[in-house]
């Protein structure tokens, strides 16, 4: 595997970490005073939801995950 792989690999196993993180905060209700937390989180799982490359957040076609320049990139690391 290599090292564009695996970076892609841990980038989108952190978006799952994430996403089940805020699914426990959701059903358990919690929350901060002033929402702070929230507005942020909501943001962050906006954008991991949103269709970007994992790689580089570059905007992407959707059904996709990494876009075609840092798939190249990948293909003809040396």
């Amino acid at each position: 595997m290599s090292m564009m792989e695996e970076l892609c690999r841990l980038l989108e196993e952190c978006a799952h970490i994430i996403r089940k993180q805020a699914e426990l905060l959701a059903m358990h209700g919690i929350q901060t005073e002033d929402g702070e937390i929230e507005a942020a989180r909501s943001r962050v799982i906006g954008e991991i939801n949103g269709n970007y490359c994992v790689c580089c957040g570059q905007p992407i076609p959707e059904g996709r995950q990494v876009c075609q320049r840092c798939e190249e990139e990948a293909y003809h690391v040396k």
